[in-house]
């Protein structure tokens, strides 16, 4: 390189999901002759963490009569991480005294999903609020569905208006949280 030159260098790094997390990316750009080294130089790029968490609640068909003013009422939850960086520490809560106050009645007869750790049997809508074990974790774009089966003797004729909340933490520790639309 001559005296007053310069030399432009260019190159492509592609951000990998450990990076977002991370929440920087950090380049060293050193140039030697040889033998002696330059003053290195150094970037650093911020990148902006964007936690979101949405839920979606929904009755699955048609509540069915089964009889003797009961219904069985089958709900599903979908919880998806529309962020861009991994949710920690997932729980799911669906207090159902709020939907069914008394002097309603219910019971939960089942509660399942197709990816997460299910409170099952603990969770009753009343005493335990707690759809999930807690311990999940949901990486960005990612999706999972509860789903929860409940047998009620309505007090009246409604309209019966329940919402779930979910919460996560980023691996920062900071709070997300959503509630599912009525």
């Amino acid at each position: 390189l001559q005296p007053n030159s310069s030399v432009i260098c260019t190159s492509i790094y592609t951000i990998t999901q450990s990076d977002i997390e991370n929440g920087s990316i950090t380049n060293i750009a050193t140039a030697t002759n040889g033998t002696i080294f330059s003053n290195d130089d150094t970037v650093t790029i911020n990148l902006l963490p964007k936690p979101l968490l949405g839920l979606a609640k929904y009755v699955v068909g048609s509540p069915e009569n089964i009889g003797l003013g009961t219904w069985e009422v089958t709900f599903e939850i979908l919880v998806q991480n529309y962020g861009n960086v991994t949710l920690y520490d997932l729980q799911v809560e669906d207090n159902l005294q709020t939907t069914f106050p008394l002097p309603s009645t219910f019971v939960v007869t089942g509660l399942s999903s197709d990816i997460f750790d299910v409170n099952w049997p603990g969770y009753d809508g009343v005493a335990d609020k707690n759809l999930l074990s807690g311990t999940d974790q949901l990486d960005p774009d990612a999706s999972g569905k509860i789903t929860m089966v409940i047998e009620v003797v309505p007090a009246n004729d409604g309209p019966f208006l329940n919402s779930a909340f979910g919460s996560a933490e980023t691996g920062n520790g900071d709070p997300v949280g959503d509630y599912s639309q009525r």
